[in-house]
């Protein structure tokens, strides 16, 4: 699902798509710039919650508490990409 969120430190236009285990594409128009950020998965060492015939990989995003692969409690979209906004160099020439 896409949305538009304001974040400090990057340009208004900016807009992104979240998904499972702390996966983002964040889309910045104005600089012509596409950053993914994937997400950690860490396949849990227990027994199955489901027949492994059906799913390829155990539940994420906190389905069965205790188990799977969640967010970081403390992520920020602006610390991940103020960095890579300040490193890009604008040709003044258009």
């Amino acid at each position: 699902q896409w949305w538009t969120y304001d974040i400090d430190g990057v340009p208004d236009d900016a807009f992104l798509a979240e998904g499972v285990d702390g996966q983002f594409i964040y889309v910045i128009p104005s600089l012509d710039l596409v950053v993914v950020r994937n997400g950690t998965y860490v396949k849990d060492p227990g027994p199955p919650v489901a027949d492994p015939n059906l799913f390829p990989v155990y539940p994420s995003g906190s389905l069965v508490p205790g188990r799977g692969t969640e967010q970081p409690e403390t992520w920020s979209s602006s610390a991940f990409l103020v960095p890579i906004v300040e490193a890009i160099e604008v040709d003044p020439g258009g």
